[in-house]
């Protein structure tokens, strides 16, 4: 099976389902007010754009690893040949 670029980089980056530990955090407090206001769960709020920062800080990551191999692949095969090559023209 072929796993695609694409494929990878949805992987979660994270385990959604791990249990929630309490931390501290500064928020710029007018924004804080505005949300409590609004009634935004800021902890919701805060999972959630952190959750959507880590997926993208995953995504560049493993597209720099795989543009990584994919260069380290095409370089050997400029310079060495593809494996299939010693079977000739198939």
């Amino acid at each position: 099976m072929r796993i695609t670029k694409e494929a990878m980089m949805r992987i979660a980056a994270y385990d959604a389902t791990a249990k929630k530990r309490p931390t501290n955090v500064s928020l710029n407090e007018d924004l804080l007010a505005k949300a409590k206001e609004m009634g935004i769960n800021i902890s919701a709020a805060a999972e959630d754009g952190l959750a959507k920062r880590v997926q993208q800080e995953y995504e560049r990551q493993m597209k720099s690893r795989i543009d990584r191999a994919m260069d380290w692949r095409n370089s050997y095969y400029r310079d060495d040949g593809h494996p299939a090559d010693e079977f000739g023209e198939l």
